[in-house]
């Protein structure tokens, strides 16, 4: 272990922004759990930093050159950190190179999630975790999507992350096209759809795509659906967070295609 020097300090700071980690193909992990969560899916970790008082009580991560951890005092640790509490331990890692083509590769059959430009970085982490929850073959964030490896990403994926297949920045002409070439069906998620989604067919090889809540789904994205379906709720509620309406579709699919096992 050495000491952490000014150099790398400044590097994990540039990468609180989307255009250093695209410019230097690097994301930030913090906490221990993320971190172990990345070994385990064997993504590339460049340089560890924790915290003096952490690495006097804790197990260092496994698999990581000790000359690859730095040490430094809680209050530089903070200041280094985006959360507003500290994480007591931050990597540096590169970000994985994920083909749309990944997407389709899955031996299971294609239970794929879609994010259509929701910018909410907090959501997409959330329908991230619900997405692997549910036993989702892949995941693909549409170009106008919050970035993939932006740190409340990473923090509300929960480790999650690394878990699945993800393509992100994605035309959604493109992924339509995919789809439809590979015989999947397009579940859109539409307020006004007549159809419950529990009365809905929805196993089989499917695409489910959730929109933000303020634009809703493209018009292309309407219009290509195989199906569209809707959650019913009271009338004096306009509509659900998006991550919310994901998590209630996305268990029914998971629900229906486990009693078809049976």
């Amino acid at each position: 272990m050495k000491p952490l020097s000014n150099t790398l300090a400044k590097k994990i700071k540039s990468l609180h922004t989307q255009k250093a980690r695209e410019e230097q193909s690097l994301f930030l992990i913090e906490g221990q759990k993320c971190l172990h969560e990345a070994i385990k899916y064997n993504i590339e970790i460049e340089q560890v930093v924790c915290s003096n008082s952490f690495c006097k009580t804790n197990n260092l991560p496994s698999g990581i050159s000790t000359q690859e951890i730095f040490t430094t005092n809680d209050k530089q640790l903070e200041q280094l950190a985006t959360t507003d509490t500290s994480c007591e331990i931050i990597a540096v890692a590169k970000i994985p190179t994920n083909s749309i083509q990944a997407i389709f590769e899955s031996n299971h059959t294609p239970f794929i999630v879609i994010a259509e430009s929701i910018q909410d970085p907090g959501n997409i982490g959330t329908i991230i975790r619900t997405a692997l929850a549910t036993s989702a073959t892949g995941i693909v964030l549409t170009k106008g999507c919050a970035s993939l490896y932006n740190p409340k990403v990473v923090r509300s994926a929960m480790g999650t992350l690394f878990g699945l297949p993800i393509a992100f920045d994605i035309e959604i002409e493109t992924l339509l096209d995919l789809l439809k070439k590979q015989n999947i069906k397009i579940i859109a998620a539409d307020a006004s759809a007549k159809t419950p989604y529990n009365k809905a067919n929805l196993k089989g090889a499917s695409a489910f795509i959730f929109g933000s809540e303020g634009q809703g789904l493209s018009k292309l994205a309407i219009s290509s659906a195989h199906e569209k379906i809707s959650i019913p709720m009271n009338e004096n509620v306009e509509s659900l967070n998006v991550a919310i309406s994901a998590g209630i579709i996305l268990y029914e699919a998971y629900q229906q295609r486990l009693s078809e096992k049976k």
